[in-house]
């Protein structure tokens, strides 16, 4: 039975031809978001085309009451945000914004506080889409400030949202914590969908902590909440649903290393997804598909299904899943041997999940990026891309996150260590043509140095070489006053080597260490923080002061973040750009008609 049959079914319509239009529409929707709820989207969508006949064009609200075409409207967003694909010029986020913004100025004007709540719900769930969880969070908890007491379902529903965004952005303790402190709410409805959700949401919480902190019993707790999930699903008759958890089980079972039992539950996940014609889900599916592959040694494999996935979440401007495709694709791809195609997916999965605002999925692809590619990435690449992931993971607390800063640390210490030529521009430029004039020059600083110091030291021909190379600009003064600490802090007889000549260089800030120590008071962040302050500092010179202008300078996508680095780092910068024009800033958008 095709879906117009099934809405022409619906026993509530029956007596439809004797209602006004207002009440059609409202009945109307009530039965699309009951559907909607029960993940048919298909037939929620069907039951409002008499008031909405193209899907890629607003609904018809001319001549509705304001409550009319209020829910008619955040219906017509809500299905947008979720099916919407090619249609809307492929950006259907942005028309469900749209189309749940003028619902949510209806319903404040009218003064419905529950609906305005459920519409700031809705909103925020677009935003979460696109990785934009601070505007989600922000949406939630002024949905949450509307509602009084009662209002049950509502409230579970924004507390629902609200665990979802913190999962996303890997708060994975605050999601647990916000659900934990409502079960007592979820126990007491008799509805199982959202007590499906609750326990979907318990199992996601307790997996993200179990596999941050290593604990087993985390993941056996989330395997029983997923079944719970499964049951209240099962119960209520959601396919979608016991599919999405189906898709769970198996990045679970992967996450615990059991790859067969992962594939079957994503066997179970993909057919009921195809079989309701969800291609937007069953990408995720496949997004999960190729991380079993990518761990079970077969890249080729994951290759293919992330790609698909990709393809298919682009399409349906999904950013932050989109972002998370192309970074397990350009996994693959870098196991594959395709460095420069594996290069331009990261590149692009960094660009696209910051561009969302997705500041987590943004700093994991630069970091996937240094694990997968670092033999093929310059000594400044690879520090750029940390200093870049450090960024936009500075408010992580997940011990796997950081643990994997701290590798990739590592990694951009030892390439510029390697590569010095590459990476230490503040040194100057040293041409072949002036290297041996160099190499002259500070040898006979250092034999000067030792014959006044009296200090039996060697350095060998590479550190001398290195010396040369490294210090050819250096003032005398203060390359002398460089061997003065050398000579004070090494041990007679000490061997100076090229490696200690070469990280002594590389230091630009006080203390910088010696030959003889070239190690000590290091801290690579606080290394780091020259340079960029300097290109700050120029950026905004070049700019006038204009921050806008500075950050399209320094390579940013919002003036936020470049005022974020100013006012947290470097506050004396603040006097070199123009004061901001005072203004208000809301994210609830005026809608474009």
């Amino acid at each position: 039975m095709n879906p117009r049959d099934r809405a022409k079914t619906i026993p509530e319509l029956a007596a439809e031809g004797s209602l006004s239009a207002d009440e059609r529409v409202l009945l109307r929707c009530g039965l699309s978001r009951r559907s909607e709820g029960e993940g048919d989207f298909e037939e929620a969508r069907e039951l409002l085309s008499p008031f909405w006949p193209r899907s890629e064009q607003r609904p018809r609200v001319e001549g509705l009451k304001d409550q009319a075409a209020a829910e008619l409207l955040l219906r017509a967003g809500v299905l947008t945000g979720w099916t919407g694909g090619e249609q809307w010029g492929g950006r259907p986020q942005e028309a469900a914004k749209d189309l749940i913004t003028e619902s949510l100025l209806l319903f404040e004007r009218l003064r419905l506080p529950e609906r305005a709540a459920e519409a700031r719900a809705e909103l925020a769930t677009t935003y979460w889409r696109e990785g934009a969880f601070e505007e989600a969070r922000s949406l939630l908890a002024e949905a949450l400030e509307l509602l009084g007491d009662g209002a049950d379902e509502i409230r579970a529903l924004v507390l629902l949202r609200q665990a979802l965004a913190e999962n996303s952005s890997t708060r994975f303790a605050d999601a647990q914590r916000i659900l934990l402190e409502s079960a007592p709410l979820f126990e007491s409805l008799d509805d199982h969908i959202l007590r499906g959700k609750f326990h979907n949401q318990l199992a996601h919480a307790l997996q993200g902590l179990g596999t941050a902190e290593s604990q087993a019993d985390y993941l056996d707790r989330a395997l029983i909440e997923a079944t719970a999930a499964s049951y209240h699903f099962e119960r209520a008759g959601h396919a979608r649903f016991q599919a999405l958890v189906e898709n769970n089980l198996g990045f679970l079972y992967h996450s615990v290393g059991k790859s067969e039992e992962a594939h079957q539950h994503l066997d179970r996940s993909l057919s009921l997804l195809v079989s309701l014609e969800d291609n937007a889900y069953a990408a995720q599916v496949n997004e999960t598909r190729a991380r079993v592959f990518l761990a079970e040694g077969r890249p080729g494999e994951a290759e293919h299904s992330a790609r698909a996935a990709a393809e298919v979440l682009e399409a349906a401007g999904e950013q932050a899943l989109l972002a998370e495709a192309l970074t397990t694709r350009g996994a693959a791809l870098a196991r594959l041997g395709r460095f420069d195609e594996a290069r331009s997916a990261f590149g692009r999965a960094a660009g696209v999940a910051e561009e969302s605002g997705s500041k987590e999925v943004a700093g994991l692809a630069q970091l996937t990026m240094i694990e997968e590619l670092r033999e093929r990435l310059t000594a400044s690449e690879i520090v750029s891309c940390y200093r870049r992931a450090d960024e936009l993971l500075l408010r992580s607390q997940e011990p796997e996150i950081l643990a994997r800063l701290r590798r990739a640390a590592r990694h951009a210490l030892d390439a510029s260590a390697a590569q010095p030529e590459r990476s230490a521009p503040q040194t100057g430029l040293v041409t072949d043509a002036s290297a041996e004039h160099g190499t002259s020059r500070v040898e006979n600083l250092i034999l000067a140095s030792l014959k006044r110091t009296g200090k039996q030291l060697t350095f060998t021909p590479e550190a001398v070489e290195a010396a040369g190379r490294l210090f050819a600009f250096e003032d005398a003064r203060a390359f002398l006053a460089l061997m003065e600490e050398t000579a004070a802090a090494a041990p007679s007889g000490a061997v100076i080597s090229a490696e200690a000549v070469e990280v002594v260089a590389l230091r630009g800030r006080a203390p910088r260490g010696n030959f003889a120590k070239p190690w000590e008071g290091f801290s690579l962040k606080e290394e780091l923080r020259e340079p960029e302050k300097r290109f700050i500092e120029l950026a905004l010179k070049a700019a006038d002061g204009k921050i806008s202008v500075a950050a399209r300078l320094l390579g940013f996508n919002h003036n936020e973040i470049l005022t974020s680095i100013i006012k947290s780092r470097y506050p004396e910068l603040l006097a070199a750009r123009l004061p901001p024009i005072p203004r208000k800033r809301s994210i609830i958008r005026k809608p474009r008609r």
